[in-house]
């Protein structure tokens, strides 16, 4: 389970670049609003929330 202290662990030391990804594969940044939502939704359907 995701909490404020294991995403903080987590992400403390992590840094990614997607400028390839955006160039080979016309990949989209998504904002973190849309992440979460999209998170949400899917716990919510996998019935963990």
């Amino acid at each position: 389970m995701l909490t404020p202290h294991s995403i903080d662990i987590l992400s403390e030391y992590v840094y990614s670049d997607s400028s390839k990804a955006i160039r080979d594969l016309s990949y989209e940044v998504s904002s973190l609003k849309e992440m979460l939502e999209d998170c949400y939704i899917c716990m919510k359907n996998a019935k963990k929330i």
